[in-house]
């Protein structure tokens, strides 16, 4: 069995702690009418779980619009608790994992977790991508390391 896989060097470690805090906590002091029908900012900055964005400019949803669609796209990591967007790379984890949060979001028997140095130090936990409602995975819904146990072949992933 072979799998190689690598992954950002990031470490939540190094973060202020997590919060539960999900709010726009900055805006631009001129307005615009935005497709949703409201007037909003024509910038704003999200607060999620403890990270902020950078400036926000979009033109189809304001920033109240843009906020509720992210609480129900945006998920929590199962140990450290920031936040994972439609599109980051994912790990899957046992349920019963030393360290799982009691909000994780459980996909396939698993919970989802963030694949920083700190809660994955392994690359083998390599399960896909997070898509806003489940992990998309190149593999049968497992992770990189089950995938080549029942294959017996070489599998790579790298930075996605």
């Amino acid at each position: 069995m072979v799998v190689l896989a690598s992954f950002g060097g990031e470490d939540c470690k190094s973060l202020p702690p997590s919060t539960d805090e999900f709010e726009v906590s900055e805006r631009g002091y001129f307005t615009r009418k935005y497709k949703c029908g409201h007037r909003g900012s024509r910038w704003f900055v999200l607060s999620t779980y403890g990270l902020k964005t950078s400036k926000i400019r979009r033109k189809k949803a304001c920033p109240e619009c843009f906020l509720e669609r992210a609480r129900q796209e945006i998920i929590r990591c199962a140990l450290c608790g920031y936040p994972i967007a439609p599109g980051h790379p994912v790990a899957l984890y046992g349920i019963t994992s030393e360290g799982v949060r009691p909000d994780a979001t459980v996909v396939r028997d698993a919970v989802v977790g963030c694949l920083s140095m700190s809660c994955c130090p392994s690359g083998g936990f390599f399960a896909g991508h997070w898509t806003g409602i489940g992990v998309q995975s190149p593999w049968d819904g497992g992770t990189i390391a089950e995938a080549a146990m029942k294959t017996g072949e070489v599998q790579v992933a790298g930075r996605i």
